[in-house]
């Protein structure tokens, strides 16, 4: 019997111990978890079918943010469209027109290390400034 409760505490002990590791793993890795950025060639060109416009944003530490502006032909409002956690704009620019026909103005931004944007996401409060 006693066996038995020493093979069951250190049993516990060990799984306590892993769930612990792997919870402060998933808590230092978190953005690589979470983003799957894909990079773009500094001299790449967008090409849309929909009228729009390259702008580049610098952020405070000098990162610059690439950003796509699309225009409407009667514009009856912009919408500010953040996309998902992978990919770039030249492949989320795809959704655009179907704003523009709607007559709404779209603006869409690439997050850092996403297609043309430079640095890399290191925390939710970096991104959210950016955003």
């Amino acid at each position: 019997m006693f066996v038995l409760k020493k093979v069951f505490k250190y049993s516990f002990l060990f799984l306590l111990t892993s769930y612990i590791l792997f919870l402060v793993g998933v808590y230092f890795y978190q953005e690589q978890l979470i983003f799957h950025p894909s990079k773009l060639p500094k001299d790449y060109t967008f090409k849309f079918d929909v009228n729009h416009e390259e702008i580049v944003i610098l952020t405070q530490k000098n990162d610059t943010l690439n950003s796509l502006y699309f225009y409407a032909k009667k514009p009856k409002g912009v919408i500010y469209f953040l996309h998902g956690n992978s990919g770039d704009l030249s492949g989320w620019g795809d959704m655009a027109p179907y704003f523009t026909k709607k007559n709404y103005n779209v603006f869409m931004i690439d997050y850092r290390g996403f297609g043309k944007s430079e640095g890399k996401i290191f925390s939710e409060k970096q991104f959210l400034n950016d955003a």
